[in-house]
């Protein structure tokens, strides 16, 4: 069952983090509230390696240059859950999470947002999460993938993900579905790129995934126009956060906050790299605070069998 599996990937993570621990690397803080090493997790994206490689330095040396500090960066190929187990033991200092990872982050290891995409007009960003099927699926619409679901196997995205996981099983819960005994098999596929491809050899008759993968595989040429077919879409979802964890001081969260927003000013070649939502125009980075995502956390209270959020 999805919810049995859930605990124990956190148990294996929780393991792991703490084997991790022992080697002793877990950097000092000052007695001014800042870490002497910013230790900064970030996730695979979906451009080119070579693109990815040129924004990661340039990210790099900018903090290191505004914050006066040595930084390391850590890829979070493992999923949302090491990261958060990682910020529990203090091994890493800030990330860039899915909303529902940073509710889980929240609760789990006090992590506390500073920054979330946005508009030049001061509004937040937003992203949507779907249900597809490929396009010879006999599955044409929603509603025949629920009348159906006994005979069909499913992949989410990844336990922590909002648009691959969390906004899914709350639809499937809004129509009656369990997706524990409801799908004749359901599976993980950690990551929103593998839940594509996942579903394009066949593994899978339906998957979860965010709503804007199929066209950035089409332009890398992975895919062709209509080899994945959307079923269904989420309302608008809150806009992936950068979040920091427990324990450093207040004007080091401020420092670091505005060292962010100020990356399209100050680095504009840095921001020509950073990976925008194709959902709303003139992206920039805006101050965040927990707020914003109240009404996701109520959407991850309200979903049964999900015990991941404390009540």
């Amino acid at each position: 069952m999805v919810v049995k599996k859930l605990a124990l990937a956190f148990v294996v993570l929780s393991l792991a983090c703490c084997a991790a621990c022992a080697d002793g690397r877990v950097s000092a803080e000052t007695n001014t509230g800042r870490p002497s090493v910013l230790r900064y997790s970030y996730a695979p994206g979906v451009e080119e390696p070579q693109a990815q490689t040129i924004r990661l330095d340039r990210l790099k040396r900018y903090l290191s240059d505004r914050l006066k500090m040595p930084v390391e960066l850590y890829k979070s190929s493992a999923g949302y859950g090491m990261v958060i187990e990682a910020m529990r033991a203090n091994k890493v200092d800030v990330a860039t999470m899915g909303p529902f990872g940073y509710l889980i982050a929240s609760e789990k290891a006090r992590a506390e947002v500073i920054v979330v995409s946005g508009t030049k007009h001061g509004g937040q960003g937003e992203y949507r999460g779907t249900i597809a099927v490929s396009r010879n699926s006999p599955i044409k619409t929603i509603e025949d993938l629920v009348a159906h679901s006994k005979e069909l196997t499913f992949s989410f995205v990844d336990p922590a993900s909002t648009s691959g996981f969390l906004v899914q099983r709350a639809y499937f819960q809004s129509v009656g579905l369990d997706p524990d005994k409801d799908f004749k098999k359901t599976m993980f596929s950690t990551n929103h790129i593998a839940s594509a491809m996942t579903l394009m050899t066949g593994k899978v008759d339906a998957a979860a995934m965010m709503e804007t993968i199929p066209g950035r595989l089409i332009k890398r040429h992975a895919l062709q126009e209509g080899d994945i077919r959307v079923l269904w879409v989420s309302p608008p979802l809150p806009s992936s956060p950068i979040v920091v964890r427990k324990g450093f001081s207040e004007s080091f969260k401020r420092e670091l906050q505005q060292a962010l927003v100020d990356i399209p000013e100050k680095d504009p070649e840095l921001w020509k790299t950073w990976p925008h939502s194709n959902n709303y125009p003139d992206p920039v980075l805006l101050p965040g605070d927990d707020s914003m995502f109240d009404a996701l956390r109520t959407i991850a209270r309200n979903v049964k069998n999900l015990s991941l959020l404390e009540q």
